[in-house]
């Protein structure tokens, strides 16, 4: 089921109740949803900072697809128990996955910038080097990547 992003939470949340039990999304962690409420506070907080328009877009779009790597492993994200070690890895990967895919995008969208393929690489990596993929440092990790695990873990 594919939720439109332009539904509101009481359609989202209607609908919901309206589905049999197996068909039921939680209409708040819908990972269409979740990337629209990113992109929306990662670019609140880009006009906060000041960036330009073409920034703005860039941010916003990573933002709204930055965790496009995930499709196909719902099993591993909704898993009601620990993650394990293989379990962390491969949720690790997702940023890859995500740039992978922006990358093919790439070549047919012209919103899908090396900018916006930076920016979602990188969206896990903290300002401390403890992050991943690339356990990139401070000023090393693109500010969009920055802005978006900020947005990411707020919402």
């Amino acid at each position: 089921m594919i939720l439109k992003t332009e539904n509101t939470n009481d359609e989202l949340i209607h609908n919901h109740h309206s589905l049999p039990a197996r068909q039921k999304v939680d209409p708040y962690n819908c990972p269409a949803q979740h990337g629209f409420r990113v992109g929306k506070l990662a670019r609140q907080i880009g006009e906060k900072l000041g960036l330009d328009q073409e920034h703005l877009n860039d941010l916003e779009f990573a933002s709204a697809i930055h965790d496009i790597g995930t499709v196909g492993d719902e099993l591993t994200l909704s898993k009601p128990s620990e993650y394990t070690d293989a379990d962390w890895m491969r949720i690790k990967q997702h940023s890859i996955k995500s740039a992978l895919v922006i990358s093919k995008l790439a070549k047919r969208d012209k919103r899908a910038s090396q900018r916006v393929l930076a920016y979602v690489l990188h969206h896990h990596e903290h300002f401390d080097g403890s992050g991943y993929p690339s356990g990139l440092a401070g000023h090393a990790i693109p500010l969009g990547a920055r802005i978006i695990l900020i947005a990411d873990a707020y919402d």
